[in-house]
């Protein structure tokens, strides 16, 4: 090897004994982006969820605080409405935290599940490549072997 021409040679000759399979690639970012994808679905539909909870509650609280701001004979009467306003949103809060509670436990759920068949798929890959290599290295190892 006393020119770059050689080395070159001698490096495609080395390649060309261990191919190279870009299949393999290809599948590793299609599993990727269809991983992605479903942790994106569940991830934007607990947000969307989450969405429709907070702006029920925000109408909710508005509608309370209407109630609370109307003008009043007696004095007793405004103390009354901010009791009702405090019970009231004491009681709300604790029903839509609960139902927010229940959104992350679905998510949690929905995502082990992602987790877990991504990772059976992966086993499955795994086992499909370790069977393939193993059929093809007595047949890489003698062609390696002539060429030397």
């Amino acid at each position: 090897m006393n020119n770059f021409a050689e080395f070159r040679k001698s490096a495609a000759d080395m390649a060309g004994i261990f191919p190279t399979d870009l299949n393999t690639f290809n599948k590793a970012v299609k599993g990727s982006a269809d991983f992605s994808e479903r942790m994106s679905k569940v991830a934007i539909e607990a947000a969307e969820k989450n969405i429709e909870i907070s702006t029920e509650w925000t109408r909710e609280t508005l509608n309370r605080l209407r109630k609370v701001s109307q003008a009043r004979e007696n004095p007793a009467d405004y103390a009354r409405a901010l009791n009702e306003f405090a019970s009231e949103s004491a009681d709300s809060a604790s029903q839509h935290i609960s139902a927010l509670a229940e959104i992350a436990k679905d998510v949690h759920k929905d995502a082990v599940e992602v987790f877990l068949d991504a990772g059976k798929e992966s086993q499955r890959e795994a086992a499909k490549v370790f069977e393939e290599s193993a059929d093809d290295t007595p047949k890489t190892a003698k062609k390696a072997t002539k060429s030397t």
